[in-house]
C-alpha cells in the first residue's frame, strides 16, 4: 500500500548561499529542499517492518533581511485529508491517547550534510542543536477547534535561552525542524495509505528586542511569502491561510530564562 503526501509550502530546490534570499518556508521529504534527493512528495510503504521507516520531512527557511536577537520560533503545520471529509484517519491521530500517539517524531537537530546541505546553516540552534530545545506543543483537529472534520494542525516550538539570543542572516537557508513518521502502527491504525496535504503555514519569530517591561515584538514568516512555493498538491488550495497566531512561546518562555 502506498501513500502520496504533497507539500504546500516549500520547494525552492536550488538556491545560492552567496546571494540574499527572500522570506520563505520550505518543506521537503528525505532531504532538505536544496539538497540532492529532496522530493516534494513521499509514498509510505505502510509496512511496520520497513527498513525505510521512519519517513522524514525537513523544514528550512530563508530571510529577506537579517534577524537579530532571535530566541524562539513557533510553527504551524497543517494536515488535510481529502479522501475522508468527515474524519481524520486513525493512523493520523497523533494526539495523546490517539491510535498513533507515538507515530510522529520531531527534532530541531540538523541532519548530516548528505541529508541537509552545508548551505543550510545552524544559526538558530547551533551545531548538534545544542543551543535549543524543541516541543511538539499541540495537535488539534476537527470541529473542536472550528476546523473541517478532515483538517488537523500541529504546533511546534523551537527555543534558545533568552540570555543567549542569536542573529540569523539572509544569505543562506536555515534549518528549523524535522518530522519523522514511523510505520509501527500502520496496520493497527487504518489510513496510512490515504493521501494527505501538508503545508507549513507559518513561523512566528520571537526576539529579546523590547522596551523594558514590554513584550518583545514578533515577526512572521508565511507560506504566502515569495520564498515559499504557492499552494499545490492534495486539497491545499486554501492551506496558506493562517488563522490567529498562537502564544506558545509566550506561555513557555519562563522555562528558558
Amino acid at each position: 500500500m502506498k501513500k502520496f503526501l504533497a507539500l504546500c509550502a516549500g520547494m525552492m530546490l536550488l538556491a545560492s548561499a552567496a546571494m540574499a534570499q527572500t522570506n520563505g518556508l520550505q518543506l521537503a521529504w528525505n532531504a532538505c529542499a536544496n539538497t540532492a534527493g529532496a522530493t516534494p512528495a513521499q509514498a509510505f510503504d505502510c509496512d511496520p517492518a520497513s527498513l525505510l521507516s521512519p519517513f522524514s520531512l525537513y523544514a528550512t527557511f530563508s530571510l529577506a533581511t537579517p534577524a537579530t536577537n532571535i530566541i524562539a520560533s513557533d510553527q504551524i503545520v497543517d494536515f488535510i485529508y481529502p479522501n475522508t471529509p468527515d474524519h481524520i484517519p486513525p493512523f493520523w491521530h497523533f494526539e495523546g491517547l490517539g491510535c498513533n500517539e507515538f507515530g510522529l517524531g520531531e527534532s530541531h537537530i540538523k541532519p548530516v550534510n548528505a541529508v541537509c546541505a552545508a548551505t543550510n546553516d545552524q544559526a538558530l540552534c547551533g551545531v548538534g542543536g545544542s543551543f535549543c530545545i524543541s516541543f511538539t506543543t499541540g495537535y488539534v483537529f476537527g470541529s473542536a477547534v472550528n476546523f473541517p472534520e478532515n483538517r488537523a494542525r500541529l504546533f511546534i516550538s523551537v527555543a534558545r535561552q533568552a540570555t543567549q539570543p542569536t542573529t540569523i542572516g539572509n544569505t543562506t537557508r536555515h534549518y528549523m525542524f524535522g518530522l519523522s513518521f514511523a510505520m509501527d502502527n500502520a496496520i493497527t491504525c487504518a489510513g496510512c495509505a490515504d493521501p494527505v496535504g501538508i503545508p507549513w503555514n507559518s513561523a512566528v519569530r520571537y526576539t529579546t528586542s523590547a522596551t523594558t517591561g514590554q513584550e518583545a515584538p514578533v515577526t512572521f514568516l508565511s507560506s504566502t511569502d515569495p520564498g515559499s512555493t504557492p499552494s499545490v498538491g492534495v486539497n491545499c488550495t486554501s492551506c496558506v491561510t493562517v488563522s490567529a497566531k498562537t502564544k506558545t512561546w509566550g506561555q513557555l518562555k519562563s522555562l528558558y530564562r
